[in-house]
């Protein structure tokens, strides 16, 4: 998306999740640290601001930018959408998808090569699938079943929701639901990486709204 955004005058800020110091690179679990993360993004970058969460990114954007005085828009993408008292995420998740995730006793969770490509990447190219499959690292197990975001930017930031309508992670009746609470929603006929598999509706979407906020060279996107 930054290779798709930039030529286009759209500056892209990319928050990376994963702890560096770990020797797995494990993404962090933890809501509210992850949620300090993108603050703190956000309060490094000028301009007028387009925040986008892509699936676990939804509640991390939801606290992060509340009450932030350079954020414009919020952009849910494919992603939970919570209010004050939390979203648990299995209700949201496909059958197999779930069943397909593995507990491992470090306190992180993975997910096998095969499941990950049918869950995350099943419309996308043999060539791309096979790269995102193999930038996966474990994912840590958050504090509590359902966290519950500090605050909730999008009482306060008009957002736009983009369902996925061929997810095969989060079920795309569970984000049509979720997706009531943004000012404005689109549907895309497309799974759950829509940044792989159709890049331009993502950046053709992120441009119009970088413009709307009068951010054409600024922008920041948390990845879910």
């Amino acid at each position: 998306m930054v290779a798709a955004l930039e030529p286009r005058g759209v500056a892209t800020v990319v928050v990376d999740r994963r702890r560096a110091e770990a020797p797995d690179q494990r993404v962090i679990g933890d809501l509210h640290e992850n949620a300090r993360l993108v603050r703190a993004a956000l309060d490094a970058t000028p301009g007028p601001l387009v925040l986008v969460g892509h699936s676990a990114g939804g509640p991390i954007i939801t606290e992060a930018a509340a009450g932030h005085p350079r954020v414009r828009r919020l952009v849910y993408l494919c992603a939970s959408m919570p209010d004050e008292e939390g979203v648990d995420p299995v209700l949201h998740r496909e059958p197999a998808y779930q069943a397909a995730l593995r507990p491992q006793p470090d306190g992180t969770t993975t997910i096998a090569p095969d499941d990950a490509r049918a869950a995350f990447y099943a419309d996308c190219s043999e060539e791309d699938a096979a790269w995102a499959v193999a930038q996966l690292t474990p994912q840590e197990r958050p504090p509590g079943p359902r966290q519950r975001p500090a605050g909730v930017a999008w009482r306060d930031i008009p957002a736009l929701f983009v369902v996925c309508g061929r997810d095969r992670t989060i079920r795309p009746d569970a984000q049509r639901e979720n997706s009531r609470q943004a000012e404005s929603v689109v549907e895309w006929p497309v799974g759950h990486s829509p940044f792989l598999n159709r890049p331009e509706l993502v950046a053709d979407l992120l441009e119009r709204l970088a413009r709307e906020a009068g951010a054409p060279r600024d922008g920041v996107a948390a990845p879910g």
